[in-house]
């Protein structure tokens, strides 16, 4: 195994080497971007605890598209940490074992040279809230603009006070898709996260709430009902971003709706190519 991965490093070595005498650091930066396809992905995150005994903490994070190509499904990885900067341990890890807590979440994509946005808030599998966690890209898949449908849903005017359980935000889709959290399968829907930053700057935590319904290339403005997190930190300034989710099934597999009718993969495609037309 050492010696296949010494060859592969010498390889990628002799690759970057090449690429440079022939093409200057553009070819390095792809060469970079295989080994560590995150490398084009700043992220900044903050957190605050709600409640050390629930576990109850709000989680905030924000990630910059730092290339020239789409970010999709980028999945981060949320480690919790004590006081004592020790990984905490999943409650359900037998006596003895090392089962650290990671979760995940995921921010479907970002745009080249753009920011988007996840929050989190609960640690299913600890006793107690975490004094810090770490936050970093897990995986990410590049796709060029051209693969991704055309349109997009953006925030033209929002509005939160500090405090309050609730925000005001106006939308604008221009893609043919219609949003809504109340349909088959709940699979087209919009979140809006909201990510707050205190007097100094740094992220404290977020706060979400879905929009209920946005019709395709349409616009709409409504109050936001949210999970009340902002309203316990300290923020002061904040920012909305869009978090567009496209159900995409999976082959093979079956789907339930909320009275537990049966749904095949192709028949959900073909329930949404249907009304989205």
């Amino acid at each position: 195994m050492r010696k296949r991965s010494a060859i592969l490093l010498i390889s990628i070595l002799c690759l970057a080497a090449c690429m440079l005498a022939l093409g200057g650091c553009s070819k390095v930066d792809e060469v970079k971007d295989l080994i560590d396809p995150a490398s084009k992905l700043d992220v900044d995150y903050g957190m605050t605890v709600i409640d050390a005994d629930e576990p109850n903490q709000a989680v905030g994070i924000v990630v910059t598209n730092n290339s020239d190509k789409v970010a999709t499904d980028v999945v981060l990885k949320i480690t919790p940490y004590d006081a004592e900067g020790e990984m905490m341990n999943s409650n359900e890890a037998a006596e003895g074992d090392y089962s650290p807590a990671i979760q995940d979440a995921v921010i479907p994509y970002i745009q080249p040279g753009e920011k988007s946005a996840a929050v989190f808030d609960y640690f299913y599998n600890l006793d107690t809230a975490p004094d810090h966690v770490e936050v970093e890209v897990k995986s990410v898949e590049w796709k060029d603009t051209s693969e991704l449908p055309e349109g997009d849903v953006t925030i033209t005017d929002f509005s939160y006070s500090p405090g309050a359980d609730t925000a005001y935000v106006s939308l604008k889709n221009t893609t043919s898709f219609i949003y809504d959290i109340d349909d088959l399968l709940h699979s087209y829907w919009v979140n809006i996260n909201i990510i707050g930053y205190d007097d100094e700057g740094k992220i404290v935590g977020g706060d979400f709430s879905s929009v209920q319904y946005l019709g395709a290339n349409s616009e709409t403005s409504e109050q936001l009902i949210l999970e009340g997190k902002l309203s316990k930190t300290d923020a002061v300034t904040f920012e909305a971003y869009v978090d567009r989710n496209d159900f995409k099934p999976e082959p093979n597999m079956i789907y339930y709706d909320e009275n537990g009718k049966e749904y095949t993969a192709e028949e959900v495609e073909e329930y949404y190519r249907n009304k989205n037309q």
